[in-house]
C-alpha cells in the first residue's frame, strides 16, 4: 500500500472526529435572568405543576476551551429560541428549543491561520439541567482561514470538508463534549475521501463507529460493522494515533484486489497497517480471467517505512497461496515493494509448492527451507538442507542443497540449475515429505 493510500485511510478515519472539542459554555447574564424569571413563576405557591416559556430572537452563546494554550473560541447561535421551564411532581426541567442553529469553533491555531469547524442544524434542543444539545438534520464543515480571530459570520471560503448527520446529541462535560451522531456522511473534498456510519460516538479520546462503516477513496474502499479511533490528546496536532476496524472487514482496491479480515489496525505515526488475525488477500484480473488468493491465518503487517508486507502462520496452519496453476505453503512470507511495484518475495520454513501448466492434469511438486523470487528476472532460488523437486510431467526428480529456476522469456519454459551435491533421484524419505503434504501416488 502506497504511503499516500495509508495516510488517506487514516485521514478518512480522522474525519469522524469532526465537530468535537474541549469546550466550556457561557450562557450569558441575560439568559440567566430569563431562566430565573421563569423559575420564579413556577415556584409561586398557587402553581403546583405547569410550564412557563419565553421566546427569544437571535440567541448567541460564547464558548471557550478550558485546557488549551492559547484558548480556543467557539460561538453557538440561533435565529430564534423558546426557553421552557416545566414542573411536574416536584421535578423541574429547563429546555431551550432553537431554530436555524449555527456553531463555529476553532479547532487549532498557528501564527497566521486557524482551522474552523462549523455545524449547522435546522432544529436543536438544549437540556440545561443535563447539559445535552440534541440537533436534527446536521450539516458539518471544516475550513482553513487566515488570522486567529473567530469569524463573525459563516465562512464563504470553499471548505476542506463537508458532511451531514441525520441527528446528533452532544453532552457537555467539564472539559469535553461527548457526541453521538446518527447516519453520518463526511466528505474530504481535496482528496475525494469519505466516511459514513450508522452511528458515531466520541468521548474526547475515543471515537466509536457502528453499523455499515465505510471509508472510501479513489484508490480503495474499506467496510466493516465497527470502528474505533484513538485520538492523540497531547496537543501536538498529530490527530489519530490508531484506528481499528472490526467485524467483517473488507478492503477493496480498484485493481481488483481485496482483503477480508475480522480486524485491521492503522497506526498513523508509524505508517503501519496490521491485520492481527486470519486474513485473506485476493486479486481478480478480469482481463486475464485469472485470480489468486493468499490466506494468512496468523495475519499480516504492512510497514510503509520499510516498504514491506509480512504474512504469518499459526501453530496449526501454514500460509497458503492459491491460483489456477498451483499452490504454495509456507511458515513465513515477506513481500518487498517500491512505488507500488513488487520487487521481491521471500518464503521461509517448510515451503511446499505444487504447480501445473494450463491443460496439464499432472502436477509438479517441490520442497525447500527458503524460497526467494524476483519478478523482474522471473528467477526463483530454493535453498534447504535438501531441496526436493518431483516433476511428474517430465518424469524428473531432483535433490540438491540449492536450485535456481528461471523462466525463459521467449519460450516461457523453466530452466533448472542445481548447485552443490545434486542427485537426480529422490530417496524414499524425500518422496514421503512431498507425498504426506500433497497426497499423490508416486
Amino acid at each position: 500500500m502506497h504511503k499516500r493510500v495509508l495516510k488517506a485511510w487514516v485521514f478518512l478515519l480522522l474525519l469522524g472526529l469532526f465537530g468535537l472539542g474541549v469546550l466550556f459554555t457561557d450562557v450569558g447574564e441575560e439568559t440567566l435572568q430569563g431562566y430565573k424569571s421563569l423559575k420564579e413563576t413556577l415556584l409561586k405557591p398557587q402553581v403546583k405543576d405547569g410550564v412557563s416559556s419565553q421566546n427569544k430572537q437571535r440567541v448567541e452563546k460564547e464558548l471557550f476551551t478550558l485546557d488549551t494554550t492559547p484558548p480556543l473560541h467557539a460561538r453557538l447561535s440561533a435565529d430564534s429560541s423558546k426557553v421552557m421551564l416545566s414542573r411536574k411532581g416536584g421535578k423541574e426541567a429547563l429546555k431551550e428549543a432553537m431554530q436555524d442553529v449555527e456553531l463555529l469553533s476553532q479547532e487549532s491555531l498557528d501564527e497566521t491561520s486557524q482551522t474552523i469547524r462549523a455545524v449547522l442544524a435546522s432544529e436543536a434542543s438544549y437540556d440545561v439541567h443535563n447539559d445535552i444539545l440534541t440537533a436534527k438534520e446536521v450539516a458539518l464543515f471544516r475550513f482553513k482561514l487566515p488570522g486567529n480571530e473567530l469569524p463573525t459570520a459563516f465562512p464563504k471560503t470553499p471548505p476542506l470538508m463537508r458532511g451531514k448527520a441525520k441527528s446528533a446529541e452532544l453532552v457537555i462535560r467539564d472539559k469535553a463534549i461527548d457526541l453521538t451522531a446518527h447516519k453520518v456522511q463526511l466528505h474530504e473534498l481535496e482528496n475525494q475521501a469519505s466516511l459514513s456510519a450508522n452511528t458515531l460516538v466520541f468521548d474526547g479520546a475515543y471515537a466509536f463507529l457502528t453499523g455499515d462503516v465505510a471509508l472510501e477513496h479513489p484508490m480503495g474502499k474499506a467496510t466493516s460493522e465497527k470502528g474505533e479511533l484513538i485520538y492523540d490528546k497531547s496537543g501536538k496536532g498529530k490527530g489519530i494515533k490508531e484506528a481499528i476496524l472490526s467485524d467483517d472487514v473488507y478492503i477493496y482496491r480498484p485493481d481488483g484486489s481485496f482483503l477480508s479480515s475480522e480486524e485491521v489496525r492503522f497506526l498513523g505515526e508509524e505508517e503501519k497497517f496490521i491485520s492481527p488475525g486470519p486474513s485473506s488477500l485476493t486479486r481478480i484480473d478480469p482481463l486475464k480471467e485469472s485470480s489468486h488468493t493468499l490466506y494468512a491465518p496468523g495475519g499480516l503487517v504492512l510497514e510503509h517505512a520499510k516498504e514491506t508486507v509480512t504474512f504469518f502462520r499459526t501453530p496449526e496452519q501454514q500460509i497458503h497461496f492459491m491460483d489456477a496453476y498451483g499452490e504454495i505453503f509456507a511458515d513465513h512470507f515477506e513481500v518487498k515493494y517500491k512505488d507500488k511495484v513488487v520487487e521481491s518475495m521471500k518464503m521461509e520454513g517448510k515451503v511446499f509448492l505444487a504447480y501445473s501448466r494450463p491443460q496439464e492434469e499432472d502436477r509438479s511438486y517441490a520442497y525447500a527451507d527458503t524460497v526467494t523470487y524476483d519478478p523482474t528476472t522471473q528467477e526463483m532460488v530454493m535453498i534447504g538442507d535438501r531441496v526436493l523437486v518431483y516433476d511428474r510431467v517430465n518424469k524428473m526428480e531432483v535433490s540438491a542443497p540449492k536450485l535456481r529456476i528461471r523462466r525463459d522469456q521467449a519460450t516461457q519454459k523453466e530452466r533448472i540449475k542445481g548447485e552443490g551435491d545434486v542427485r537426480f533421484t529422490l530417496d524414499e524419505k524425500e518422496f514421503d515429505i512431498l507425498k504426506n503434504k500433497f497426497k499423490f501416488d508416486s
